[in-house]
């Protein structure tokens, strides 16, 4: 005689709106993806109306080719309700860590359960489907889930902070462009006035491909100290037809009270391959290395790395 085991659909929709929500929220903090509360809840019920229609018709999980493609469906209407179907890339994304984190937070369960009662489980594949569980069970796998995943992003982000503290930024000026490395410089209070700009400082050797021939003649322009050397190189932007983005910006520090450096007005500025749209810069130029180990040759102020929010 075999044992009967009795599935509450009440309990099943109510379990896996639980774990369904968890789950957005950690794909959220892993990602930074911002969602709103009701998003995450709406994309947690699609989840669980998915995982009663596997309980009330069992078959489906059976045939391999349609629960993969209905797996797939789900997933991406769930990353879809919750993110925004607008970006592909954050789809994608989301939906990677959708399955990810589910299949994390199945073997804490199935682990937890191992050392606990002899419950059997019924798998649904990434929704799961839970079965009569004990609430403890569904709380400690919760737990579980955002502990790991709270000390996942804690080494993640403690390695990772200084290489998201620098960007790969491209200027365009007159159709030319140069790109550099940029680090996020929260003091850098320069401002172009003239134009009411933000200021990037960057290293002469960036304008190597920009210049190509006229190059070395730029580079003579810092033989020359102070006032000499903002004049020259003033005339040299004007020789190359850039008089009209010549900019001068005054600067302060203890050494040099009254320093000043010399730049021009971009068009537009490539943040990581993407053109941040109403941002324009001057970008003003040094002989100095910026970097003893070579890591950036250009600082910018915060507003070059501000992430855009949802889209």
């Amino acid at each position: 005689m075999q044992n009967e085991i009795y599935v509450y659909v009440d309990v099943v929709f109510l379990e896996n709106l639980i774990i369904d929500y968890v789950i957005i929220d950690i794909c959220e903090k892993i990602s930074g993806y911002l969602t709103t509360p009701l998003k995450k809840l709406s994309g947690a019920g699609v989840g669980a109306l998915y995982a009663v229609v596997l309980c009330i018709v069992p078959d489906i999980g059976n045939i391999f080719v349609l629960s993969s493609l209905l797996k797939i469906v789900v997933s991406v209407v769930i990353c879809g309700i919750s993110f925004g179907f607008k970006n592909r890339r954050k789809i994608i994304v989301s939906n990677v860590l959708l399955f990810g984190v589910s299949f994390v937070l199945a073997g804490l369960f199935v682990a937890l359960k191992i050392n606990g009662a002899n419950v059997s489980i019924t798998d649904g594949g990434v929704f799961a489907v839970w079965g009569y569980s004990p609430l403890s069970y569904i709380i400690e796998t919760v737990f579980a889930g955002y502990i790991l995943v709270g000390f996942v992003l804690y080494f993640v982000r403690k390695n990772n902070v200084h290489s998201s503290e620098i960007a790969e930024l491209v200027a365009e000026i007159g159709g030319k462009k140069f790109s550099m490395k940029a680090l996020c410089d929260t003091g850098n209070e320069l401002k172009d006035s003239l134009h009411n700009l933000p200021v990037i400082v960057c290293e002469a050797e960036c304008l190597k491909d920009f210049f190509c021939e006229e190059f070395d003649a730029f580079k003579e322009c810092f033989f020359y100290a102070n006032e000499a050397k903002i004049c020259a190189m003033m005339k040299f932007f004007e020789t190359e037809g850039f008089s009209e983005r010549i900019s001068v910006v005054p600067y302060r520090t203890v050494n040099n009270p009254g320093g000043m450096v010399c730049g021009l007005v971009c068009d537009r500025v490539y943040i990581d391959g993407k053109v941040r749209d109403g941002l324009k810069t001057t970008v003003c130029f040094v002989q100095i290395k910026l970097s003893d180990t070579g890591r950036y040759n250009a600082i910018a102020p915060p507003e070059f790395f501000e992430r855009e929010k949802n889209k």
